[in-house]
């Protein structure tokens, strides 16, 4: 008898504009396998894979193959994604990924034809050749579009500065050969740590100068914006500095120069110079401010007016026409410094004003002011850090907000790899990075999302699978009991587990010492102690784990409860799963926080095998939650039996006693694996008398013998 379809799954390929999404489900052979997310021990997210086997008689899947259907539409990493659900309900995205390779397999007679298919995730992306440790300045403004951009970042035997954009001219060197340094930390109302490499230094009277092709001067026709950033100290130069000149012949004005100036006017001053050689003076801001600072100028045709802005601090107007640039320079007069005189980063955008990424400072959306590539993105908030970078990088990443309170702020952005640089947002906030599974991008769970969650049950009789086996791990793979937290830069806070089960002392009193020691790029040395407790709560929860949590869809009891399956298949990373009623010698908390799964799903069965970690250290104290204050320490003065209504408390001094108080009954006690409610407590001294109105509430009973630990079941732990 043939089994009956209980399941449906689409497969689509997006084979460009035209044809759009194609579903390809017709031609899968067999099962599709799919592992997401963080499936095996370790701290980064894995790239997500999709395996299936596809019917290639009709030779479509063969993207050298001319005579195929899609012969110029398959190639590599054609993106590919996996819909599934319940023959009767809606599908549901299971991924989104890319194609790398079509590798073609046959028989011997060609009668067989077929292609085993490996989709992978954008993470692959990251890990592909040697990654780029981009500076802060780099990547911003490689990201923000420019027209033309030169890094001037180049090596200390550099005789051009390479162009960042593709397709354009290097700047040319006229004059000395230029030396490259590095950019010193300057102190104004705090120290500044500028958002680049070393960078060029023009002291002995270098120029730099390039062409643009003539798609940046038909781009730039109507508006363009420039930037650089520059050291102009004027106690040691003799005169003016040009930080830029643009070139732009056939309009109005054939030249356009953004000075500093010393004398007769102390400022900044953009000129405009038409073709005789006659100046006018568009805009002037007074005052010179030190530092490697950002100067840029936008310019723009509005009418028979051409308008001017000057780092949004002064404007200015001329009457004519815009045309537009065909070459740029800075210091094009040759002036010296008897000190350095670094500059960096020159680009054009075709825009009337400056990219909002490149804004020197702005106000985040928590009210507080944040500084931009300038200086190395410092004060940003993890999670927003995270979001940019990932935009940076052209890669979408969805996210829950994360309220004021819960944010954690970091320091300067060093140069990194874009995977070092994420990993760094994720050690500070807390939180899982994987990839989404309804589009080809990311996907970030932040810490605060991960407390207090409501469980997706699985039914231990019926709904759980015993393969892969279904059993409690209890090592020390992730304890750690000494901690300290160190901030890049800055100081350092350690923490050690004194007492309990999981202490840094030596057995049986504890366990021994299990060291971490992160360094992380926190804002500032008050977040050490908050980051450091948190880090020893998670490595000091004395919980095992269930590494691994199956389902097989297809049994009866997810069959006979399909708004149940639902709500499984909407379990992601960062959610939380519990096994419910267990039998009475399977002890153990089986909330897990999952982290991954690996999933084969066909017509006829649907199997998840989920990973993660106990979901125990994520439970936090609320206000008028039910965590309570734990006890740590309390044990019973007397042996208990397995029916044993009454309990008898023994407390240190140091803790004080059990309350009292009826106000806080209901409580429920951990004796031992036990759940017991207690109705109330009494005494004024040790031990006390709790009187119970329940036992083995999680269907552990046992009894007791004297020294069994007696803690709150569920203790409060103060989010990070």
């Amino acid at each position: 008898m043939t089994a009956a379809k209980v399941f449906a799954y689409q497969v689509e390929l997006y084979l460009g504009a035209v044809l759009g999404w194609v579903d390809i489900t017709a031609d899968v052979q067999g099962d599709v396998t799919i592992t997401r997310g963080q499936t095996g021990e370790g701290y980064r997210a894995e790239r997500g894979r999709c395996t299936l086997r596809l019917d290639n008689l009709s030779r479509k899947y063969s993207p050298r193959d001319a005579a195929g259907s899609w012969y110029g539409l398959l190639g590599r990493n054609t993106p590919l994604r996996v819909k599934a659900g319940r023959l009767a309900g809606a599908l549901v995205a299971r991924f989104a990924g890319e194609v790398p390779a079509w590798p073609p397999s046959w028989n011997a007679n060609g009668t067989v034809r077929y292609v085993d298919v490996e989709a992978v995730g954008v993470l692959q992306r990251s890990g592909q050749g040697e990654q780029p440790k981009d500076s802060a300045m780099r990547r911003a403004y490689r990201a923000s579009g420019p027209v033309a951009y030169w890094p001037m970042e180049d090596g200390v035997s550099a005789t051009q500065v390479g162009s960042e954009v593709s397709g354009l001219p290097p700047l040319l060197v006229s004059g000395p050969a230029p030396e490259f340094v590095a950019v010193a930390d300057q102190t104004w109302s705090l120290t500044f740590r500028y958002g680049t490499g070393q960078v060029v230094d023009l002291k002995g009277g270098t120029s730099l100068t390039a062409a643009v092709p003539a798609d940046v001067t038909a781009a730039t026709a109507a508006a363009w914006t420039v930037a650089v950033n520059a050291l102009t100290d004027y106690t040691m130069i003799p005169g003016d500095v040009v930080l830029v000149e643009v070139a732009t012949p056939g309009g109005t004005f054939v030249r356009w120069q953004l000075v500093q100036t010393q004398s007769p006017y102390f400022g900044t001053q953009l000129f405009a110079y038409d073709a005789a050689g006659n100046r006018t003076t568009v805009l002037q801001d007074t005052g010179i401010a030190s530092g490697f600072l950002q100067h840029e100028v936008s310019v723009w045709q509005d009418g028979a007016t051409i308008r001017a802005d000057y780092h949004a601090i002064a404007s200015g107007s001329v009457a004519g026409t815009l045309t537009g640039i065909v070459a740029v320079s800075v210091n094009s007069d040759g002036q010296t410094s008897t000190g350095t005189m670094p500059f960096g980063h020159l680009a054009v955008w075709a825009s009337a004003s400056l990219p909002t990424a490149m804004r020197t400072y702005a106000i985040d959306s928590y009210g507080i002011g944040v500084y931009g590539p300038w200086a190395s993105h410092w004060r940003e908030t993890a999670t927003d850090r995270l979001a940019r970078l990932c935009a940076q990088e052209g890669l979408t990443v969805s996210m829950p907000a994360v309220p004021d309170f819960a944010v954690q702020r970091m320091g300067w952005q060093a140069p990194g790899t874009f995977a070092e640089l994420l990993d760094a947002c994720v050690e500070v906030d807390g939180g899982y990075l994987y990839e989404d599974r309804t589009a080809l991008g990311l996907a970030y769970r932040p810490r605060d999302s991960l407390y207090n969650q409501t469980a997706v049950p699985i039914v231990y009789t019926g709904q759980l699978a015993l393969t892969p086996p279904f059993a409690p791990v209890d090592d020390l793979d992730a304890v750690r009991n000494d901690v300290t937290v160190k901030r890049t830069d800055g100081s350092q806070v350690r923490l050690v587990q004194a007492d309990g089960p999981l202490a840094a002392v030596p057995p049986p009193a504890g366990v021994g010492v299990y060291q971490t020691a992160p360094e992380l790029n926190l804002l500032g040395d008050d977040q050490l102690g908050d980051q450091a407790g948190w880090r020893l709560h998670l490595g000091t929860v004395d919980r095992p784990r269930y590494p691994s949590l199956g389902v097989q869809l297809a049994a009866p009891a997810w069959q006979a409860a399909p708004a149940a399956l639902d709500a499984l298949l909407a379990v992601d990373t960062g959610d939380v799963l519990e096994v419910t009623g267990l039998p009475v010698w399977a002890a153990g908390d089986v909330r897990t926080l999952v982290t991954g799964y690996t999933e084969t799903i066909s017509e006829f069965l649907w199997s998840i095998a989920f990973t993660g970690v106990p979901a125990l250290p994520y439970d936090v104290a609320t206000a008028d939650g039910d965590a309570r204050v734990p006890m740590d320490g309390g044990t019973l003065a007397t042996a208990v039996t397995a029916g044993g209504l009454s309990l008898s408390l023994a407390s240190t001094a140091a803790n004080g006693l059990w309350t009292t108080d009826p106000a806080d009954f209901p409580l429920d006690l951990r004796v031992g694996e036990e759940r017991v409610t207690v109705s109330g407590i009494s005494g004024s001294s040790s031990p006390q008398t709790a009187t119970v109105t329940a036992r083995a509430v999680n269907g552990v009973s046992a009894a007791w013998p004297v020294g069994t630990e007696v803690d709150v079941w569920r203790p409060a732990v103060a989010a990070l």
